[in-house]
């Protein structure tokens, strides 16, 4: 498997389990952190909305 391939295999999961914590939280907070850190060199303005919403969860 190729690390493009590893690496869109980790967005899709982690949009997958992000989907299941809609509720602020911490968990919820470092999934979006997480996402953003795998999105911020392929897509780096959906990586910056995480990071605010992640942002503003723990305000």
């Amino acid at each position: 498997m190729s690390k493009v391939e590893t690496m869109n295999r980790r967005i899709r999961q982690l949009d997958r389990q992000l989907v299941g914590v809609s509720t602020p939280s911490v968990e919820r907070v470092d999934l979006l952190n997480a996402l953003a850190w795998e999105l911020w060199s392929t897509d780096s303005d959906r990586a910056a909305q995480l990071t605010l919403e992640a942002e503003q969860k723990i305000l």
